[in-house]
């Protein structure tokens, strides 16, 4: 019988994609099973790259558009439609991303989310019948008021005037006006997958994690969580579900809170989403053992990134796994015990200095792996 390796590592960020990844790790193992069957799984979890990997594991294109950036600047963004030619996924990182600034541009209290609303909208006028975005990377913390101006939402003053955007002006909203949502994006579904657990407000909350990596000073955090809570407020005098403490919600600055509350959204986690939508659900089971790595391994992994996720379905088809990562963080010694990864190996320390470096170290690092799982699995470990 053909031995099977499944590798599912999600992207090294500004390093190697995904598929990248899985093509270094694969070098890798055939230097130690060199008859085995190879399955590149390579994942996300919403973050940046979530778009093109579900494309290129549905035989799918690339479509590059005009939109805007965090600050209103035109620029030209990729979207990607899915092999069944009705599904279009979107990375708000693509129009919104804290990458699209300078240090010195990075203002939460200005930034706006609009950009990624033009790109669903583009979608939908391409006849798009489900739209999956992905949350991570935003430059932004405007609650998604931004994305969602651009499908047709007003968000008022007390005077009944128009916001203007950037989360700054939360502080004033009163109310919103859902009557000019176009019937395209009515019903258009909208799957939004985020790689986050924090809520829109409160300790752990968007403005109080994240609003300080995307440029907020302390008061600046403060006037970004209360106006988040006028937004959960807004939102549920609307009729909508409370969703100021839901997990998740927090992702990308609060986008996902207004797409629950006005739009035929769900939001979901984004490692099950892509495992689904990629189609290694259904090729897991034929594994015989399954790789998984990412560019750091800490707390955070456990609490549902891509290789604790992949780890956990291995798990239940009693298929064991094992990680490589370039680093290890803060609680990394947890990870194993909570989702049963056998072995970790750490490739360096350091940040990895070119893809090529980080190629060839993540191909020596898997050998390294698999020849002491191998001997271990033979008694001699």
């Amino acid at each position: 019988m053909t031995f099977t390796i499944g590798i599912a590592p999600d992207s090294f960020k500004g390093t190697l994609s995904a598929a990248e990844a899985a093509d270094a790790m694969a070098d890798g193992a055939r230097r130690v099973y060199p008859d085995a069957n190879i399955l590149r799984m390579p994942m996300a979890d919403g973050g940046e790259g979530t778009a093109a990997l579900l494309a290129g594991a549905t035989g799918g294109t690339a479509v590059t558009l005009p939109t805007t950036d965090p600050l209103g600047r035109p620029i030209q963004a990729t979207i990607h439609r899915l092999g069944d030619d009705s599904t279009w996924a979107v990375d708000t990182a693509a129009a919104s991303g804290l990458t699209l600034l300078t240090p010195d541009e990075r203002d939460p209290g200005r930034t706006c989310s609009a950009g990624t609303g033009t790109l669903i909208r583009s979608a939908a006028r391409r006849c798009a019948r489900t739209v999956i975005l992905g949350l991570g990377g935003s430059a932004t913390v405007d609650g998604g008021t931004g994305l969602c101006r651009a499908l047709g939402i007003r968000w008022l003053d007390d005077a009944g005037d128009e916001l203007p955007p950037g989360g700054d002006a939360l502080a004033h909203l009163a109310g919103v006006d859902d009557s000019g949502i176009p019937p395209a994006i009515r019903n258009l579904r909208l799957r939004v997958a985020h790689d986050v657990q924090s809520p829109l407000v409160g300790p752990q909350g968007a403005a109080a994690i994240f609003a300080p990596q995307k440029g907020a000073d302390a008061a600046g955090v403060q006037r970004l969580a209360a106006g988040l809570e006028r937004l959960a407020a807004v939102l549920a005098a609307h009729a909508a579900p409370d969703l100021a403490t839901r997990p998740g919600t927090g992702a990308a600055g609060g986008m996902a809170a207004p797409l629950l509350a006005l739009f035929n959204a769900s939001l979901e986690p984004g490692a099950a989403l892509v495992f689904e939508q990629a189609g290694w659900a259904a090729s897991l089971p034929g594994c015989d053992l399954v790789l998984v790595a990412e560019g750091r391994l800490d707390a955070q992994t456990a609490a549902g990134k891509a290789p604790a996720y992949v780890a956990a379905q291995a798990a239940r088809h009693n298929i064991p796994t094992l990680a490589v990562t370039g680093t290890l963080g803060p609680g990394a010694h947890s990870v194993p015990h909570i989702q049963q990864i056998e072995a970790i190996y750490e490739t360096t320390p350091e940040p990895l200095p070119s893809p090529r470096t980080a190629a060839r170290d993540l191909t020596a690092a898997t050998e390294r792996l698999l020849t002491r799982w191998h001997r271990r699995n033979r008694g001699t470990f």
